[in-house]
């Protein structure tokens, strides 16, 4: 059974036809026999005056769209648009494409898709709580993939790693080696190999490592994350990277303090 509320109308907007789905919705909402078998209604006369209250963008929009494609000016017409009951929050979808043959008309069709307004809401504020947790997490959360053929990027990066290193998200997911560049040369080797020895283990990666901020002052972070298999042959790691400069610097502070004390 088809689901969409559909009208016929005629070259001039009037409402020649409508299915059994639009009679059972306007009854179902308050309608009335006239409005559940609006055949002989003007629909753009209609759209007019739902427009000239100017309570609602949908009926001019609308409107609008319908006389286009009426017109020949557009193919075919698409509009989102909300339609609250008093104890539901609703959403449709009207399409609006041209009758074939010399007489012209239109076809409109509403269909209910509150489902999926409400999938993508739900989807909006998981992904907003998703942001605000990993926003708070020290250091920067990531994402880190190596195709079957060693191509190396950063799906993910969260906003921590400009603190870390001086890059936005955009600029390491754009382009991986944009962060391995900024890793001092003497420093790769052992990088690389801890790489290598998680992907070819599947066994959890941690690493200490200098890197250089765009203004050159040199930092420690300690990254750390676990690997996973996918079907493609990839392997992706998920984890952080943690700024352990400070810690870093005492333990040479004291290295410093233990030589001085064994020259003595």
């Amino acid at each position: 059974m088809i689901s969409a509320h559909i009208a016929v109308l005629d070259a001039q907007g009037t409402v020649v036809a409508v299915n059994e789905a639009w009679r059972r919705f306007a009854l179902d909402n308050g309608g009335n026999r006239e409005t559940a078998r609006p055949v002989g209604v003007n629909y753009l006369a209609l759209c007019e005056a739902a427009a000239g209250s100017g309570a609602d963008a949908t009926p001019p929009a609308a409107l609008e769209g319908i006389r286009a494609v009426l017109e020949g000016a557009l193919p075919h017409f698409t509009l989102e648009y909300p339609c609250d009951s008093p104890d539901a929050q609703r959403w449709f979808v009207m399409s609006v494409h041209p009758m074939a043959g010399r007489r012209g008309g239109v076809i409109v069709a509403h269909e209910d898709i509150t489902a999926r307004k409400l999938a993508e809401e739900d989807l909006r504020q998981s992904e907003r709580r998703y942001r605000e947790l990993v926003s708070a997490v020290p250091g920067a959360v990531y994402s880190f993939r190596v195709d079957a053929e060693g191509r190396r990027s950063f799906p993910f990066v969260s906003e921590g790693v400009g603190g870390l290193a001086g890059l936005s998200p955009g600029e390491v997911v754009a382009d991986a080696e944009a962060a391995f560049q900024r890793i001092p040369a003497e420093a790769m080797p052992a990088l690389e190999q801890s790489i290598r020895a998680s992907l070819e283990g599947l066994s959890p990666w941690m690493h200490e490592f200098p890197i250089r901020t765009a203004s050159g002052e040199e930092k420690w972070l300690r990254g750390q994350s676990l690997p996973r298999r996918e079907a493609d042959g990839a392997t992706v790691w998920h984890g952080v990277f943690i700024d352990i400069t400070e810690r870093k610097r005492a333990e040479e502070a004291l290295r410093a303090s233990e030589d001085r004390y064994r020259d003595l």
